[in-house]
């Protein structure tokens, strides 16, 4: 009977082994699906990152072209303003001339 107890014993032992055996497996496979997901995020976040550096270096390009741009277009209006005023003074100019050569004519 002292036996008996004896292996009651062990086999109660063996049962509670075998189940943290269990809850350690079942644990140890939910952390590596945990680090599974992780490294699959880390990866989309990686990709995405990728492809935002891609965009932002597209993007400081176009802001550079377009910089470019501005600066042409603002010496354009400044050239177009210039010529603008000159053409505004060209009926003056024409009275003045007019009146010159009439003046002229009187000399003459």
């Amino acid at each position: 009977t002292d036996d008996s107890i004896k292996i009651s014993i062990l086999e109660q032992e063996i049962f509670e082994l075998k189940k943290e055996l269990d809850d350690k497996i079942f644990e140890m496979e939910s952390t590596t699906s945990t680090l599974n997901n992780s490294q699959n995020q880390i990866l989309i976040y990686k990709e995405q990152q990728v492809k935002n550096e891609v965009e932002y270096q597209m993007l400081s390009d176009e802001v550079e072209i377009l910089r470019e741009s501005a600066n042409k277009l603002a010496k354009a209006e400044n050239n177009l303003e210039k010529y603008q005023k000159k053409l505004e003074e060209i009926p003056l100019l024409k009275q003045e001339n007019k009146e010159l050569l009439s003046k002229m004519d009187e000399y003459l």
